[in-house]
């Protein structure tokens, strides 16, 4: 309850910032001129934008409209597909329900978005607009599963295999826009660029991978060692709320 609320009192003042600054808005842009609107009428626009903005969610260099290779969208997207099957097959109606409505959220906002400002801007939107809710389809179902697989262990291979594939189709998208930026950046090889080693990249990495393994090892022991055995004739739903748990 306390995250939520938090949750809940930062995006009502981000909202309310938005509001008061209007940042961006398509009202004080004087020298654009109108687009013609007839593109809003073909859905199957609409259908292919919504597919680029979810690709851009997972990794796009948009000041140069350059994305990532196209094994690191293969490799996510897979992940993200496991991650939403487990949570439809094993999660509660409600928290399905949860996970559904941020998912179609993270689609909606950019879409009416569209609508109001198309004459204006066209399709300017980008993916990385909507990576709150994008994340949030992740957190939520990241719940669900939490609450669905109360008091077992996951074998480690489920553990370990979705941070090994993040951590490689991370250090493949960095690596390969750094060597482009190399090649083609009219600031490479000058004092106003960094440009880091790729085993420096690799090496933080996996620190980091390193760092998130343990304290989810680590949480999941802990949660476990704090739970007793569901007395008999009790499962563990029901005795988790016998001793007042949600």
């Amino acid at each position: 309850m306390l995250f939520l609320s938090v949750g809940v009192i930062a995006g009502a003042g981000a909202l309310a910032w938005s509001l008061l600054r209007t940042p961006n808005a398509v009202g004080q842009s004087a020298t654009l001129t109108p687009l013609d609107a007839t593109e809003l009428n073909s859905p199957t626009l609409f259908v292919a934008h919504s597919m680029l903005w979810v690709l851009q969610s997972i990794a796009a260099f948009p000041t140069r409209n350059e994305y990532a290779p196209l094994y690191v969208y293969i490799l996510e997207l897979l992940l993200l597909i496991g991650w939403l099957a487990a949570v439809m097959i094993l999660g509660s109606r409600r928290m399905r329900v949860m996970t559904t409505l941020v998912g179609v959220a993270g689609i909606a906002l950019p879409v009416l978005a569209t609508l109001r400002t198309y004459q204006l801007i066209g399709f300017a939107w980008q993916g990385r607009y909507t990576l709150p809710l994008t994340f949030g389809v992740v957190l939520v179902g990241g719940l669900a599963l939490d609450k669905a697989l109360e008091g077992r262990r996951l074998p480690r291979i489920v553990i370990f295999a979705p941070f090994v594939v993040l951590a490689l189709a991370h250090v493949a998208s960095v690596a390969e826009v750094l060597t482009r930026e190399a090649l083609t950046s009219p600031l490479a090889g000058s004092d106003e660029w960094l440009q880091p080693k790729i085993s420096w990249i690799v090496l933080v990495t996996v620190l980091g991978v390193i760092l998130w393994l343990t304290a989810a090892v680590l949480a999941d022991t802990t949660r476990l060692g704090d739970r007793k055995p569901p007395p008999p004739g009790h499962s563990v739903a029901e005795h988790h709320a016998d001793r007042g748990g949600s």
